[in-house]
C-alpha cells in the first residue's frame, strides 16, 4: 500500500488515498521516514539489512545453488570469530522474502533392462 500511496500522491495527495485505504496517515508517514532514516528502525531491521547483504554473498559466491541449510552453516562459520549468531528460520525468511531461488538441477535416472538371461549368471 505505501508503494500505491508513493505513486498516486502526487495527483491526489496522501491524506484522501489514506481515508480509502485501510491505512493510518501517520503509518504511511513513519514508513517514509523510517526509508529517509536509518536511525529509526529497529535494531532487528537494522540487523536484517547487514545479514541480507551476507547472505546474498554467500549465495551469489557458491553459483547460487546452495540451499538454505548450507547457506546457514556458511554464515555461521563466517559470523563465528565476530560473535554474531544467525538463525535458520532467519536465513530462511531473509532469503525467502528476496525470492532468492535456488538453481535446480535435473538428474537423467538411467535405468536397465533386465532380463531372465542377467539374472540367470
Amino acid at each position: 500500500m505505501i508503494s500505491f500511496i508513493d505513486e498516486h500522491r502526487g495527483v491526489f495527495g496522501v491524506e484522501p488515498i489514506c481515508r480509502l485505504l485501510p491505512i493510518a496517515r501517520s503509518t504511511y508517514y513513519e514508513n517514509v521516514a523510517k526509508r529517509l532514516d536509518v536511525d529509526r528502525l529497529s535494531i532487528r531491521a537494522r540487523s536484517d539489512i547487514g545479514l541480507k547483504i551476507e547472505i546474498r554473498c554467500v549465495f551469489e559466491q557458491n553459483f547460487r545453488v546452495y540451499g538454505v541449510r548450507k547457506v546457514w552453516r556458511q554464515l555461521k562459520h563466517m559470523l563465528r570469530f565476530s560473535g554474531l549468531d544467525v538463525a535458520r528460520s532467519t536465513s530462511w525468511q531473509l532469503r525467502a522474502n528476496h525470492m532468492w531461488r535456488t538453481a535446480i538441477m535435473i538428474h537423467k535416472i538411467n535405468m536397465t533392462n533386465c532380463t531372465m538371461f542377467d539374472l540367470q549368471k
